[in-house]
């Protein structure tokens, strides 16, 4: 009778070694692609945080230009996020052809297309609310009058 060949342990055969070395590449090259897609995505909001706040400065500039001459307005601040107050010392003057309901919805439409998303408007006759209007995408969603 032959003598019979003694068998390697699984763990010490060659191909087994490959396929694991082939698994563990495999497992670090997933973890890799899942990393970088979670840095990447950690700083994107602060992108488009900075973004939106100089599009909301934007807006408030063009504002404080449009409403410059009015003797009514004092000035327009940011409230929260893509939000703004627009305060007036007293009811604007009808030469700008607009009321207060209408300023707030006007100004509400154009933050929200501007932002691209979400946007809300409140307006002041010396920090009394009048209106506050909200929008999405160029499309006033609902208004709240305080008069």
């Amino acid at each position: 009778m032959a003598e019979e060949k003694a068998k390697k342990p699984l763990h010490k055969k060659w191909r087994f070694r490959v396929i694991v070395f082939i698994f563990v590449c495999w497992i670090l090259n997933s973890l890799a692609k899942d990393w970088s897609t979670t840095t990447s995505s950690v700083q994107a909001p602060a992108q488009q945080t900075e973004e939106k706040v100089d599009v909301v400065q934007e807006r408030i500039n063009r504002i404080n230009e449009l409403y410059a001459e009015e003797s009514s307005f004092d000035k327009v601040e940011v409230i929260w996020n893509n939000s703004i107050a627009i305060v007036f010392k007293e009811l604007p003057d009808l030469w700008i052809e607009d009321e207060i309901d209408s300023i707030t919805r006007w100004q509400a439409m154009n933050l929200s297309k501007e932002v691209n998303g979400v946007a809300s408007v409140k307006t002041y006759i010396w920090w009394e609310a009048q209106m506050f209007c909200t929008a999405t995408k160029w499309t006033v969603n609902d208004c709240s009058d305080y008069r």
